[in-house]
């Protein structure tokens, strides 16, 4: 149960490709300090990579994992005594009904603990999902100008040999596979 007891509060994002969340005001009005992006977790797994470079819908299973993993792991600045936003999630049915057994099992322990010298390690758990809606061609219209952002911030990159590179998707320059991520949010945002 130890591995539970740093997470009080989730702020969750629910938004359409390329949203535009201005993350650190969320974080700034929540009085929260630490973030993650589903995105940003699935970076270091190829087979999440392969799908997302062909603008597929990455297995629930993998991103219970990676989330539960974030959530889980202590590394230094990712935990704190406030919680977390997650920008991403829930994205499925199978991952609305993944978050509600979470928040029961949290919920569980509070109150396993609450008369106990051990409750303030178990707070009373708080989830928030805010749903963020942007049509077809906005999204659409954003994920084209990022791929134009990254490419020529990457261009001015290599020319001065320095720098950091921004990650390029190839769903960004392909107006069809912009269109099928849409798609495919919508198509599972209907389920949640």
């Amino acid at each position: 149960h130890w591995v539970l007891t740093a997470l009080l509060s989730l702020l969750l994002l629910l938004l359409p490709p390329l949203q535009g969340v201005n993350t650190p005001h969320i974080l700034k009005t929540r009085g929260l300090t630490k973030h993650f992006t589903i995105s940003g977790l699935l970076e270091s797994y190829p087979e999440a990579r392969r799908l997302v470079d062909a603008g597929e819908m990455i297995p629930d299973q993998m991103v219970g994992d990676l989330l539960l993993e974030a959530l889980l792991l202590d590394e230094p600045g990712l935990q704190d005594d406030l919680g977390f936003v997650v920008d991403g999630f829930p994205r499925t049915a199978c991952q609305v009904d993944f978050l509600k057994l979470l928040y029961d099992k949290l919920l569980a322990l509070h109150l396993e603990y609450a008369d106990t010298s051990r409750a303030i390690a178990f707070p009373r758990p708080s989830f928030k999902v805010v749903v963020l809606y942007v049509d077809e061609e906005t999204s659409i219209r954003r994920q084209l100008q990022r791929a134009r952002v990254a490419n020529l911030h990457n261009r001015r990159v290599l020319d001065a040999g320095a720098g950091h590179f921004f990650e390029e998707r190839s769903t960004d320059t392909d107006i069809d596979k912009c269109r099928k991520r849409y798609a495919i949010f919508k198509t599972h945002y209907a389920a949640t």
